[in-house]
C-alpha cells in the first residue's frame, strides 16, 4: 500500500515536472518570437523612414515647374536645395535643407529673408548634403546611422 501512495506520489510530481519542462519551452518560444518581431518592425521602421526621405525629395523634384530653376545654394550654415517657380508675376522658392536633426521645408518669396529655424519640419533626419555638377543634382541623405543617395537629372532648357 505504501508503495503505491509512494508511486502515485512520484507520478504526480514527475507530471508537474513535465509540465513545467513544457510551460518554459512555449514561454521560451513566446520570449523568442516577440524579439524577433520587435527586430523585425523596427527595421521596418528605418528603412520606411529612408525611404519617404528619398521619395519625398524626388516628389519636389519631379513636380517642379521649371527644372531649370533648381539650384543648390547656401542657407544658413549649410546648403540647401533651391527650387523657383514664378506665381501671379513673382518669384516663390521652396528650400529643402537639413537643420539641427531635421529635414526642412520653406516656402517664400524669393526676396524674403528667412533664416533656416523658419522652416516646417518634415522628419527627423541626421544630416543631407546636395551636389549640382551640371544636370545631375546628388543628394546624400543619412538617416537612422545609414547614408543613402539620390541621383536626379535636371531637364535644362528645351527638349
Amino acid at each position: 500500500m505504501k508503495r503505491q501512495e509512494l508511486n502515485r506520489s512520484v507520478s504526480g510530481i514527475a507530471a508537474l515536472l513535465m509540465l513545467a519542462v513544457f510551460g518554459l519551452g512555449i514561454l521560451g518560444v513566446l520570449l523568442g518570437g516577440a524579439r524577433i518581431y520587435k527586430d523585425l518592425t523596427a527595421g521596418g521602421s528605418d528603412s520606411y523612414d529612408s525611404r519617404t526621405c528619398l521619395q519625398y525629395l524626388r516628389t519636389k523634384l519631379n513636380q517642379s515647374p521649371d527644372p531649370s530653376q533648381i539650384c543648390v545654394e547656401p542657407f544658413g550654415e549649410q546648403e540647401g536645395l533651391f527650387i523657383r517657380q514664378t506665381l501671379n508675376g513673382q518669384t516663390y522658392v521652396t528650400r529643402i535643407y537639413c537643420y539641427e536633426g531635421w529635414l526642412m521645408e520653406l516656402f517664400s518669396l524669393d526676396t524674403a529673408g528667412f533664416i533656416p529655424t523658419d522652416g516646417e519640419k518634415i522628419m527627423p533626419l541626421e544630416g543631407l548634403s546636395f551636389l549640382l555638377r551640371e544636370n545631375l543634382l546628388t543628394a546624400e541623405l543619412f538617416c537612422n546611422g545609414q547614408s543613402l543617395k539620390l541621383l536626379h537629372h535636371i531637364r535644362r532648357g528645351s527638349q
